[in-house]
C-alpha cells in the first residue's frame, strides 16, 4: 500500500534506496563509524535451562546479530518497497525469511554433527563479510543506475 502511495516518487526512492544499500555494503566491508560499533553485553548464567532460559538466550542472540542482519534486511526492504505490487514485495520478504531461518533450523537439527566443520569456517568469516559487502555495493550501484528494473523484467521472482 505504501508503495502505491509513493509511486510518483519511485525514482527518488530508488536513488535513496541505492545509496542506503551501498552504505550497508561499505559497512560490511569495514567502513564502520565507531558510534555504531558499541558492544553491550549482559552476563547471565541460568541455574537451570528451561523454556524461559531458551527465550532469553534467543532474544540475546537476536539483539547481538542485529548489526549483522540489518544491512541485508534493509536492502531487502528497500527492494521490496520498489516492486510493482505488494505480492512481489512479499515474495522477496518470504525468500529472505526462508534464507535466514532455514539454515538456522538445519543447524539446530544437525549441530552435533557439524560442530567441527563450522569451526573451520571461522577463519574465513572476514572474507565472507567482504564478499557480502561487495555484493551489496554492487546491488546498490545496480539500483542507482536503474538496471535493477531491467534485470527484474527478465525473471518472475522480482
Amino acid at each position: 500500500m505504501l508503495g502505491q502511495v509513493l509511486a510518483h516518487e519511485r525514482e527518488l526512492l530508488r536513488n535513496v534506496g541505492g545509496v542506503l544499500v551501498i552504505l550497508f555494503g561499505l559497512f560490511m566491508l569495514g567502513l564502520q563509524p565507531s558510534v555504531l560499533m558499541r558492544d553491550m553485553r549482559m552476563h547471565y548464567t541460568p541455574k537451570q535451562m528451561g523454556f524461559g532460559s531458551a527465550v532469553l538466550v534467543g532474544a540475546a542472540f537476536g539483539f547481538g546479530w542485529t548489526a549483522c542482519v540489518t544491512p541485508w534486511l534493509g536492502s531487502i526492504l528497500v527492494l521490496a518497497a520498489q516492486t510493482a505490487s505488494w505480492q512481489r514485495g512479499g515474495i522477496l520478504l518470504v525468500a529472505y525469511a526462508l534464507g535466514l531461518g532455514v539454515p538456522f533450523l538445519l543447524l539446530g537439527l544437525l549441530a552435533d554433527r557439524l560442530v567441527d566443520r563450522l569451526a573451520a569456517l571461522r577463519r574465513h568469516t572476514r572474507l565472507l563479510e567482504q564478499i557480502g559487502g561487495a555484493l551489496l555495493v554492487l546491488l546498490g550501484v545496480v539500483m542507482l543506475t536503474g538496471m535493477l528494473q531491467r534485470l527484474s523484467g527478465l525473471g518472475s521472482f522480482f
